[in-house]
């Protein structure tokens, strides 16, 4: 009985007629060439860091194939060429990946991997598979061997996990230098590149409400952008604030003033509001997330020493809830614990997947 996709925690392939439509090109050199289906090598490498564990079976076995595998980010312990007998190898792949086989999804097409296709918890074959293999298989594939039939039975398995929406992000920049920032983003499994080139003036307008000081901010980053985006390009940009008494405090200049911030905070609540903007060439979203931050009282030596030792001369308010007075000195939070720190990822997620 076939394995539910949801359960499957490995994915493993043949090459020739599976990723390939099992055509060989004679190369001058002796080599042969073979060519793989873009949209199957992109589906095979997004597996990589999605929790899932990917490798190769196959009969083939030059230094350019096993190259391309690594391309696909298959790790070199989980690439099986000149395999002869490749349920021996599956066996082997199983016990020292702690994987019972019912665990594991594979796709072959021929007569030798029959064995494994019906001892594997999923089994698929290309429409064009022989007709062994497509009755050994709990599923055939609407596309042939090296035209999208990887990517078919990937895209079953992603979506029945709830992980297809990361091949559908698209290129995703973060314009921000903050490490607390690229931290966050890289929590959520996406891949994004940081480029932080920009023409905006961060300095807001006089007379701007303060809960639309990071507004200002973050839009102004946005469309400060050293460049324009690429129509599969996704940008972020970010501002946070702490708000105490209706005055905004950014970031401090000097030891005094971020002295001066501390103090005002002490002993009391204030609120921290950061604005995210996400902009593509078709749409753009700007939102806000607020919390409260209860602060204990601070001494003068307190202040001092975490000025002295931490030097939060890059953050808002003169502090880092994730920092020494943050497990000193904050008693209780009303909101996001991540906002606080400058970056609402709940909220990034639940945004970005409207612009997938």
């Amino acid at each position: 009985m076939a394995q539910s996709p949801d359960k499957i925690k490995a994915i493993g392939f043949d090459i020739d007629g599976v990723l390939t439509d099992g055509r060989l090109v004679p190369l001058a050199d002796g080599d042969v060439l073979r060519i793989l289906d873009a949209k199957d090598s992109f589906a095979v490498r997004a597996i990589s860091g999605k929790g899932l564990i990917s490798f190769i079976i196959s009969g083939g076995k030059t230094e350019a194939l096993f190259k391309r595998c690594l391309s696909m980010k298959v790790k070199e312990e989980n690439i099986y060429l000149g395999a002869r007998g490749k349920y021996r190898l599956f066996e082997d792949f199983c016990r020292r990946n702690a994987l019972d086989p019912s665990e594991v999804a594979y796709f072959g097409d021929d007569i030798a991997d029959t064995q494994v296709l019906r001892a594997c918890g999923l089994g698929f074959a290309p429409s064009d598979a022989v007709p062994e293999a497509k009755e050994a298989a709990d599923i055939v594939t609407s596309a042939p061997g090296g035209h999208g039939a990887v990517r078919e039975g990937i895209e079953l398995i992603l979506k029945s996990q709830g992980l297809w929406v990361y091949l559908l992000m698209a290129r995703i920049i973060l314009a921000s230098n903050s490490p607390r920032r690229q931290e966050l983003l890289r929590g959520l499994d996406i891949d994004f590149t940081v480029d932080t080139g920009n023409t905006f003036e961060e300095s807001p307008e006089p007379g701007v409400e303060p809960h639309q000081v990071p507004v200002h901010m973050s839009v102004g980053k946005s469309h400060g952008f050293h460049r324009g985006l690429e129509p599969d390009e996704v940008l972020i940009t970010a501002d946070t604030v702490v708000i105490v008494d209706g005055r905004v405090l950014g970031k401090p200049h000097s030891e005094q003033e971020a002295r001066d911030m501390l103090r005002m905070l002490s002993g009391r609540a204030h609120e921290v509001v950061t604005s995210v903007t996400i902009r593509s060439l078709a749409q753009e979203e700007t939102f806000s997330d607020s919390t409260i931050v209860h602060f204990a009282a601070l001494t003068d030596a307190e202040i001092d020493y975490y000025i002295r030792t931490r030097k939060p001369f890059d953050k808002a308010g003169a502090y880092g809830i994730q920092e020494w007075i943050g497990y000193a000195g904050i008693t209780s939070i009303e909101g996001s614990y991540f906002n606080v720190m400058g970056f609402p990822v709940h909220r990034v997620w639940a945004e970005l997947r409207k612009f997938v």
